[in-house]
């Protein structure tokens, strides 16, 4: 197969980044994503959502020291449906750009948590 052919992708194979081009690419990129799914475009460009539980400060008492504000990660088994739906398209944004870099650029995402931190 072509390099030519490789770069550019298809309907269901997204186009892969090649090394000095990636203002073509991220045009591609772009309307490939657009194609599949508009909320996808969404997620990469916010980031992922923030589904975490805030627990209020509590002030000093008698019988218990203060307490201040704080934040811990929802349980996914507590997600509602919409924040479900968001996680189910960034992981979606998320391999599908992966997906997009050869292999040498990949090592360099790997750590990458998001779809906006790899865009």
């Amino acid at each position: 197969m072509s390099r030519e052919i490789i770069g550019i992708g298809s309907e269901t194979k997204p186009p892969i980044l090649v090394i000095g081009e990636y203002l073509q690419w991220k045009q591609r990129m772009i309307r490939f994503v657009n194609l599949i799914d508009k909320d996808l475009t969404i997620v990469i460009g916010e980031g992922p959502e923030d589904v975490s539980v805030v627990v209020n400060e509590q002030p000093t008492m008698d019988t218990t020291p203060f307490l201040p504000c704080y934040r811990y990660p929802k349980q996914p088994s507590m997600y509602s449906p919409k924040q479900k739906q968001r996680k189910a398209v960034e992981e979606r944004a998320f391999a599908l750009l992966t997906m997009a870099l050869p292999y040498d650029m990949y090592a360099r995402v790997d750590s990458l948590k998001s779809a906006k931190a790899i865009w």
